[in-house]
C-alpha cells in the first residue's frame, strides 16, 4: 500500500479546521512541523486479516476508509507523530481521537471548498492586474464595473475555454465563471 501523500489544500484545510493546533498535546502548530497523522495508522490495512480484526476490535464499521478524514488529524511531526509511530492507541483512546476528527470532517471541507475558491479569486486579481499593466483595462473602468450593481463591463473580450466570450459580467455569474478556463494570450 502507498503511503497517503494529500494535496497541499487539504493538509491546509485539516489543520485550519482543527484551529492549528496538534491533536495530541493540544500545543499549535507551525506549517512547517505539520504531519497530517492517521489515528489507526496506514500499515494495519495492508495485511487483510488483520485490518479486519482491528475494525472489529476497535468498533469500526467495514466501510472504514483508513484514509479517510475522520481518520487524519494534525500533529506535530516531532515530537507526537514521531513518538506514536505505527503504533495503534488503545481501543477507548483511538475511539476519542476518531471522534474529533469525524466532527472536525464538514469543517475541513468547508475550508477546502474556501481555499480552492480563495485561489480562484486570486488568480482573477492576478488576470485583472495584468490586463491593467498590458493596458487592456483601466482601473477607473474597473472602478466604475465594481461599483455598478449589476454587471462588470470590460474593455477587452474574456474568452473562456469552451468558446464562450464575455464582453460584460453580471454580478450574479461571477462566482460561477470563477472555475471555468480561461484562454490568455491569443488574439483576434
Amino acid at each position: 500500500m502507498a503511503k497517503l501523500h494529500l494535496p497541499f489544500n487539504t493538509r491546509r484545510a485539516i489543520c485550519l479546521a482543527h484551529r492549528k493546533l496538534c491533536v495530541y498535546c493540544g500545543e499549535p502548530i507551525a506549517f512547517t512541523d505539520l504531519d497530517i497523522e492517521h489515528i489507526i495508522p496506514e500499515t494495519r490495512a495492508q495485511n487483510a486479516e488483520e485490518w479486519a480484526a482491528t475494525k472489529a476490535e476497535y468498533g469500526l464499521p467495514d466501510t472504514f476508509d483508513i484514509n479517510s478524514l475522520a481518520n487524519l488529524v494534525p500533529a506535530h511531526h516531532n515530537p507526537c507523530n514521531l513518538n506514536k509511530g505505527s503504533r495503534l492507541f488503545s481501543p477507548a483512546r483511538a475511539r476519542y481521537f476518531l471522534e474529533i476528527a469525524a466532527s472536525k470532517e464538514p469543517t475541513v471541507l468547508q475550508y477546502a471548498r474556501a481555499i480552492v475558491l480563495e485561489e480562484g479569486k486570486e488568480k482573477v486579481l492576478g488576470s485583472i492586474k495584468s490586463a491593467i499593466e498590458r493596458g487592456e483595462v483601466t482601473l477607473p473602468e474597473i472602478v466604475v464595473g465594481v461599483a455598478d450593481n449589476d454587471t462588470f463591463p470590460l474593455s477587452a473580450e474574456l474568452e473562456f475555454a469552451d468558446g464562450v466570450s464575455k464582453k460584460t459580467l453580471i454580478r450574479s455569474e461571477i462566482d460561477s465563471l470563477l472555475d471555468r478556463p480561461v484562454l490568455v494570450g491569443r488574439s483576434r
